[in-house]
């Protein structure tokens, strides 16, 4: 992780809608994968979460090694939109995925901004209704049922110093047939 100087200092501009006073996950991610493209709010929110869950570290390390990797065969694209939007995903994605084909699916500690349980069943239920037989889902969720005590901190941390804030559930995503825990990799049938 670096000290180094970070967007909006030295004279820069702060890109328009961008608050340096208010931490932001991505740039919080950014600092713990060692970037620049972080403000000194980032960097103590990052470390308050670092010193309170040691392992996170270590997980952002093997992250940044798989990120660094890749190979010719894929296509990456990028599509600007809010996770509470899922028709609007599903129609940007469909520009590089072809829908008649198995896919995977990966919500990655996003759900996570959803504070509303139900719309956050709703929105993974109409993300996992689109893919075909065969498809792939890879998910993950903020819980605090294992960890109780460091999990509420934690989100206590983020909630106090973040721009979106995180629930932490107490009740896996068990309505639905592809995913019964807090974290799972499932196939759709």
């Amino acid at each position: 992780m670096t000290d180094d100087a970070s967007p909006g200092s030295a004279g820069e501009k702060v890109p328009p809608g961008v608050d340096p006073n208010v931490a932001h996950v991505a740039r919080i991610w950014n600092y713990w994968l060692g970037d620049k493209d972080n403000y000194e709010v980032d960097r103590q929110v990052g470390d308050q979460i670092l010193a309170m869950l040691p392992d996170v570290a270590r997980l952002v390390r093997a992250h940044a090694r798989v990120l660094l990797t890749s190979t010719l065969e894929g296509v990456t694209d990028y599509i600007e939109a809010d996770l509470r939007d899922p028709d609007t995903i599903l129609r940007e994605a469909a520009r590089t995925l072809d829908f008649d084909q198995p896919i995977a699916l990966m919500l990655m500690g996003i759900v996570e901004f959803i504070t509303d349980n139900d719309e956050a069943y709703a929105i993974v239920r109409r993300l996992l209704d689109a893919p075909p037989s065969g498809s792939y889902l890879a998910f993950y969720d903020g819980t605090n049922v294992v960890h109780r005590e460091a999990s509420d901190r934690i989100a206590q941390v983020w909630n106090e110093s973040g721009n979106t804030p995180v629930a932490t559930r107490t009740q896996p995503f068990d309505s639905l047939d592809e995913v019964d825990a807090f974290c799972a990799v499932g196939r759709k049938p």
